[in-house]
């Protein structure tokens, strides 16, 4: 049984329909064929990362059968994934902007010293007079 490897598609003649492919492990470029590859996926690109097995046809001359494009797949997970941009797998959130509290936090605290929901703000506000504070109240 021949082993699965990898390589990467450095030649590819659209018009004819075959290539080169070079091994990661090193040695010749194998030849591949448009036929090899499956239906159901895109056509190649230069620089795709496949997966395949050699099937030697001479001394000098292989072939890739049963190729697998591992690029097409990358590229189908990240068009299911629209909200992550390339190279990040998250958008970065803008930090929370605090310093508009502030102005807030003020207004309300004015707003509740004038409707009478906190004391006065210094002790000298208005006090009760004298005639007011002794007269019993009924």
């Amino acid at each position: 049984m021949t082993q699965r490897q990898e390589g990467r598609l450095i030649r590819w003649h659209e018009d004819k329909g075959y290539g080169f492919i070079a091994p990661d492990v090193g040695g010749p470029e194998v030849f591949v064929h448009i036929s090899e590859f499956p239906r159901d996926q895109r056509r190649p690109q230069l620089g795709d990362r496949l997966t395949f097995v050699v099937l030697s046809e001479s001394a000098s001359r292989k072939k890739a059968v049963e190729l697998d494009n591992l690029s097409a797949y990358q590229r189908e997970v990240q068009a299911t994934l629209p909200h992550a941009p390339r190279g990040r797998l998250a958008p970065r959130k803008k930090p929370f902007p605090w310093w508009l509290l502030i102005p807030l936090v003020v207004a309300l605290g004015f707003a509740g010293h004038r409707y009478g929901l906190f004391g006065p703000l210094s002790s000298g506000g208005a006090q009760p007079s004298a005639t007011e504070a002794q007269s019993p109240s009924r």
